[in-house]
């Protein structure tokens, strides 16, 4: 890392006040609050117990930052972000709200994340479409067994960028391009990627990303 890249590293890395105290490897799962997150949540809850102003319109402001703040992080346009609770929830939005019947298959890989598998089955069994399991290489997503598997009924890929288990890093822009010639929604799991790497879903045509 250049001196740059440290110092702004050093800097963040002092706003989480577990460091020097506990290595958290779970960040995925379960993070530590960074202090100014603690902060903002602890002035929010004396402005709630307090009850002598309702400050509701601060809500909507941090909301509208945040969106502006997302899309700056993964190369989308503000209008196309949505807050919600969780990576799964955002999942759930697109399992049950993409226009899929008996006639369609979603493909997901044989090594995903199960949140997502358990996600898309779950959307399955209520809409009726069927779901088909990619057999992986080396318990990695294969592009190539991706190419073999799309028929007409192919409506949907769901796919993590970066494998939970091993840290394996699909390759998105070849995976898009094989969707988008045909025809099929690539629906992106993006908790274990997103802000590590630079990444523009518009520029790579992903349709969803949670």
């Amino acid at each position: 890392m250049n001196d740059k890249l440290i110092n702004k590293f050093s800097h963040y890395r002092k706003q989480f006040s577990h460091v020097g105290q506990v290595s958290y490897f779970n960040s995925a799962a379960y993070c530590p609050f960074c202090d100014p997150v603690k902060e903002a949540i602890e002035e929010n809850l004396a402005l709630r117990a307090a009850g002598d102003r309702d400050e509701s319109r601060l809500v909507r402001a941090t909301q509208d930052a945040l969106r502006a703040d997302y899309a700056r992080l993964v190369g989308a346009r503000k209008r196309e972000i949505g807050l919600g609770l969780s990576t799964s929830q955002g999942l759930n939005i697109a399992a049950f709200g993409l226009p899929l019947g008996k006639s369609d298959e979603v493909l997901l890989s044989d090594v995903e994340f199960p949140a997502l598998v358990y996600i898309w089955r779950a959307a399955a069994e209520a809409k009726g479409f069927k779901i088909k399991l990619l057999p992986s290489k080396d318990r990695c997503f294969d592009i190539e067994a991706l190419e073999k598997a799309i028929t007409k009924k192919t409506k949907v890929l769901a796919l993590s960028y970066v494998q939970f288990f091993n840290g394996f890093k699909n390759d998105l822009a070849r995976i898009s391009e094989i969707c988008k010639a045909n025809g099929v929604w690539l629906i992106i799991d993006g908790i274990q990627g997103m802000g590590v790497e630079p990444i523009n879903v518009r520029k790579l045509g992903i349709d969803i990303f949670a």
